[in-house]
């Protein structure tokens, strides 16, 4: 997908390549900037420092090569299409520069709505839910009530998905099994885990700067769970353990009087 070179992230900070001065400028710190006219050309790359301990963008510091960087400096590769096209090809861009420490990243569209606090969705059995991974819940879009809390659900072996028991009629993961539910409602919802649901959310609960794990693990759209529907032995083996449960008290009273009694 082709995206606006404005969304420069380097070393996760962002700039913004101002086309008009041509300069590129913090995008929260208009006084670090630098004309891209000074910066050094090798082939077709601009190469710049940017300073770990405040961001600031620097030259070639004196009696220092690329291939003998200081400890305090990180250097910068930007492709000469990211400084002089307006549209790049961001996944392409972002993908080489994880593979050649460029250190820096294009954010496109869904990037920068999720960076402004658009929370990222997904779909579940047809329905689409709310990731808030600071809370550590999945909320239905259309019932805020209808809520998913991760820390109860099961961790699949290879540790790459969420596994929960969904209920199909209901439409709702099921929390505690109780004696008078239906097997046949009942199948397997595989969510994907935290590093697919959120990446920027999960790099803020680990103090990292916003878009630093994007390079690895970029936002998905059209996040969706996969669902699994239980073989006949599985089946079998819910109905015996059903069998074994004690129903609803509710549903036990209206089984003995025949009617619910009002209160």
């Amino acid at each position: 997908m082709e995206t606006d070179a404005h969304y420069l992230f380097i070393d996760d900070i962002h700039f913004i390549i101002d086309r008009g001065q041509m300069k590129i400028v913090q995008q929260d710190n208009k006084e670090n900037n630098l004309s891209i006219s000074d910066i050094p050309v090798h082939g077709e790359y601009y190469k710049v420092f940017i300073d770990r301990d405040d961001g600031s963008l620097l030259v070639t510091p004196k009696n220092v090569h690329y291939d003998e960087c200081p400890d305090d400096l990180k250097e910068v590769t930007i492709p000469k299409s990211v400084l002089e096209e307006r549209l790049l090809e961001a996944s392409t861009i972002n993908q080489a520069s994880y593979e050649n420490n460029w250190n820096i990243y294009i954010a496109d569209e869904a990037v920068m709505e999720r960076l402004r606090g658009k929370l990222p969705e997904i779909d579940i059995y047809g329905d689409q839910y709310y990731i808030d991974w600071k809370l550590k819940e999945l909320r239905h879009t259309k019932n805020l009530y209808n809520r998913i809390c991760i820390d109860y659900l099961d961790i699949s072996p290879d540790r790459k998905s969420y596994i929960a028991l969904f209920n199909k009629q209901t439409k709702t993961v099921v929390q505690q099994l109780v004696g008078n539910e239906n097997p046949e409602n009942m199948v397997f919802v595989y969510i994907p885990y935290e590093l697919k649901l959120d990446p920027v959310a999960v790099a803020r609960r680990y103090g990292l700067r916003d878009t630093a794990l994007l390079q690895r693990f970029p936002i998905e759209k059209d996040l969706k769970a996969t669902v699994v529907e239980m073989d006949q032995e599985q089946r079998k083996e819910l109905k015996e353990y059903l069998k074994s449960l004690p129903e609803p008290k509710m549903q036990k009273r209206i089984k003995r009087t025949g009617k619910r009694k009002m209160r």
